[in-house]
Formats: structure tokens, C-alpha cells, sequence
């Protein structure tokens, strides 16, 4: 029996041409995992904090955002977000006039939006920080935000209780825990310190709905920190979507685009980042 070998079997000619599709759908699974790895990286970031220059409402000076919620700033008021749950709003009732918002500790990072088709609404390379300080927010006392907690910084002789949190979302309410429950955030009992000794403390709401601290006694002639950790629950309600959504479609002269959208309130709207794959 004589049995005839091919040495280019199986193989395409020269001649040959691989089909426009075949191509563009590889290019674009390639993209989908490139985009796929930055989501699951991003997920696994601590908050940062970037200035506002145009991606968030005006009124707010920076904001953080991590795969399933965000905080937005400003001199007046915070807003803490999580997707399919309606944002809590924070306001600093009686705060001074003169408080101001510092980012500290830069991150090798930065953020890029592209919004829209027209490149005059896309920002690029906004820087990212690990912190935002309220200077001045209550007299002697500033706040600070970085990741998902905040602390109060208490100069010596400062009184902790000029300090009004009021929540506009509702009433807060203290569970038997010591906690505040809002939602799907949950302010943890707060840790009161001065060096390495603990402050006894609790919250304390009032018919107003206005959360103050209460504090057992210490020395007003050295610093004290006010610490609650923020948490999330990890619950979704049904019939709500995640975060963001994305499709692609083709348009004119072989360009593809990828869209996305964002669930927040006070985020872009939209975002687009165009890919040209040439089939």
C-alpha cells in the first residue's frame, strides 16, 4: 500500500485569506480579556482618591470609586454609594466656613475617562491619592478620609462634640451592636484613642437624627482620634443590574467601540473607549 504524505497538510495556502470576521472577533476577545484583567484588578485595589476636573458633579472636590461602591466630597457633606442601593449622604451640620479638602500620599496611579465621542470630555491622567484631610472642619478638629474609613483628628483642648453628622437618606438608627445601620453601609462602633490607650465611646443620635460621639474622660491636653469603619453589605437587591454594563459595535471604516456605563448617581454617565481593528 502506498501511502501519499502531504507536507503542507492541514495548513493554509499562501494564497489563502483568512476571513475579516475571524479576525476582528479574535482582536476583540483579546481586548475583552485585557479589560476583563483590569476590572479584577481594579476590584482588588484599596480606594483611591482622585481630584474632581470634570468626571463627577460639580459640587463635589474628589471622589473614590472601587468595583462595587464610591465616595464623593465636599466641603460640606459626603456621599457614600453602592450599587443598586440609594446613596447615603453625610453632611457636616455647623462645620466652619473656612475648612478646606488636602489629598495626601500620591499613588503611582492615575485615572482616565473617555466620555462621549468628542475628545474635548475625555479626561486623562488624573492623579490618585491614598487620603483626603478636611482641614479646620470643626474648630481644632479635621477629618480625614482614606479608603473606606474616616477619622476624626482632635487637637489638644478641641471639643469633640462640635461635631454634628447628619444623615439625609433617613434616620440613623443604633443597633444592639453599638453600630449605625444605613442601608447597605454600616458605620462599626467607633475606636477613640490617644496613643496606644483606648478611649471608652459610643455613638449617641438625637431626636433630630443628628450622630454626635460620647465620650468617657481623657486627657483634653493630648490629641485624640475618633475611628468608626465604614463596611458594606454584599447583598444585591434582585432586578437591579451591577455596576456597569458594556457592548460593542461596528462603525464606520472598520472602527469598533467598546461602551460602558456607570449606575452611580454622581459618576459619568457613559464612557467609550474606542478600539481600531483592521480586518
Amino acid at each position: 500500500m502506498q501511502i501519499n504524505k502531504r507536507s503542507g497538510a492541514g495548513r493554509p495556502r499562501a494564497d489563502q485569506e483568512v476571513s475579516p470576521t475571524l479576525v476582528v472577533m479574535s482582536r476583540l476577545v483579546v481586548v475583552f480579556w485585557y479589560l476583563l484583567s483590569v476590572v479584577l484588578l481594579h476590584a482588588a485595589l484599596p480606594l483611591a482618591y482622585e481630584p474632581n476636573r470634570g468626571q463627577a458633579d460639580s459640587r463635589f472636590l474628589y471622589l473614590a470609586r472601587s468595583s462595587d461602591h464610591a465616595v464623593y466630597l465636599s466641603s460640606t457633606e459626603a456621599v457614600l454609594a453602592s450599587s443598586g442601593a440609594r446613596p447615603i449622604e453625610i453632611r457636616f451640620e455647623n462645620g466652619l466656613a473656612d475648612t478646606t479638602l488636602e489629598p495626601n500620599g500620591a499613588l503611582p496611579g492615575v485615572s482616565n475617562y473617555f466620555i462621549g465621542r468628542d475628545s474635548k470630555n475625555w479626561r486623562t491622567g488624573i492623579p490618585q491619592f491614598s487620603s483626603v484631610r478636611y482641614h479646620h472642619l470643626y474648630p481644632g478638629i479635621d477629618l480625614i478620609f482614606h479608603g473606606d474609613e474616616f477619622d476624626f483628628d482632635i487637637a489638644p483642648h478641641a471639643d469633640p462634640r462640635a461635631i454634628h453628622l447628619r444623615f439625609d437618606s433617613g434616620h440613623a438608627e443604633i443597633t444592639p451592636e453599638g453600630d449605625i445601620a444605613l442601608g447597605p453601609m454600616r458605620l462599626q462602633c467607633p475606636i477613640i484613642y490617644q496613643g496606644g490607650r483606648i478611649i471608652p465611646g459610643r455613638f449617641q443620635v438625637d431626636r433630630d437624627g443628628l450622630l454626635t460621639f460620647a465620650l468617657s474622660s481623657y486627657d483634653h491636653s493630648r490629641k485624640l482620634t475618633i475611628d468608626p469603619v465604614i463596611t458594606w453589605s454584599q447583598r444585591r437587591r434582585r432586578g437591579h443590574p451591577d455596576r456597569c454594563g458594556c457592548g460593542w459595535e461596528r462603525g464606520r471604516a472598520g472602527d469598533h467601540a467598546i461602551d460602558g456605563f456607570s449606575l452611580y448617581r454622581w459618576s459619568v454617565s457613559a464612557c467609550r473607549i474606542g478600539v481600531r481593528l483592521q480586518a
